[in-house]
């Protein structure tokens, strides 16, 4: 048989009364003092427009809230762009160029030679180099950049055999005619003169310089001229004609780039008699870093 239901009054009831919807709640500290009350809705909340499927929800008002696109949810950004965070912990739209992360991603092995495409002269311009121009040149910091530099070679004059000379007090051989060189990068230069040297006389002997120059050029005979570059050789006491080889070096600095410069030997027999002569006179002149 069914059960039957027999309502319970008294302590410990749901009391009397109460409308729909309304629920219970202590009215005391008292055991079992309870009584019917209308709920808190949570404020006159409503929205605003119509929900569309994949919009999020935002307030709109401190009472209202609307159904707004994803990329107009934080705060209110609608520009096209990257969001990014700025110092007053706001929200600001930075232009998107996530086209140019792509390319450089694309180039990165341009420069390790993974790849073709990369335009050689660009390369060396974003990097301060300049064009390697002609072989032989080298790359030489001017301060500010790092530039070609091609540095003046003066390869070689050689076998000259220049008049000698009885004169005791020095006179040019007329080199300088042939010997020149013109700094290009650093006006610093090596000079090495190499020969032979002798004299007609018996026990004769010669007295011979290294000089250097810019403008014309001494003749062979001319009075000792130019810039003595080094000490005074001697050679005495020789053989009627035999000849003695010789070999003196120079090093110079501080020369004009772009001014050109003779090289010449000075001759005199010193205080013997006789002539004295230069012969299979070789000279080289480079120009140092």
């Amino acid at each position: 048989m069914p059960a039957t239901l027999t309502p319970i009054t008294g302590d410990g009831t749901v009391p009397t009364g109460g409308t729909a919807n309304q629920v219970l709640q202590k009215t005391s500290g008292t055991n079992y003092a309870v009584g019917w009350i209308t709920p808190a809705t949570g404020g006159n909340v409503s929205t605003s427009g119509t929900i569309t499927t994949g919009q999020v929800p935002r307030w709109a008002s401190a009472t209202t809230i609307e159904s707004v696109p994803l990329d107009t949810h934080d705060d209110g950004v609608a520009t096209v762009g990257l969001i990014k965070r700025d110092a007053a912990n706001s929200r600001v739209i930075v232009t998107d160029n996530s086209a140019n992360w792509d390319t450089a991603y694309t180039d990165r092995n341009k420069w390790d030679g993974g790849a073709t495409g990369l335009t050689a002269a660009t390369g060396r311009a974003s990097l301060g180099f300049a064009d390697p121009g002609a072989a032989g040149g080298i790359l030489r910091s001017n301060g500010t950049i790092w530039a070609r530099v091609t540095f003046a070679t003066f390869q070689s004059v050689s076998g000259q055999n220049p008049t000698g000379t009885t004169s005791t007090t020095a006179v040019m051989m007329g080199l300088g005619g042939v010997a020149t060189i013109t700094p290009t990068a650093s006006g610093k230069v090596l000079i090495t003169v190499s020969g032979n040297v002798a004299n007609n006389n018996a026990s004769g002997g010669a007295q011979f310089n290294l000089r250097w120059q810019t403008g014309t050029a001494p003749t062979n005979g001319a009075a000792g001229t130019g810039t003595v570059l080094g000490s005074t050789q001697q050679r005495g006491l020789m053989s009627a004609g035999a000849a003695v080889p010789f070999s003196i070096s120079g090093y110079l600095t501080g020369l004009g780039v772009g001014t050109a410069y003779w090289m010449d030997l000075s001759l005199s027999n010193g205080s013997s008699t006789g002539t004295a002569t230069v012969t299979s006179v070789f000279i080289t002149a480079m120009e140092l870093p």
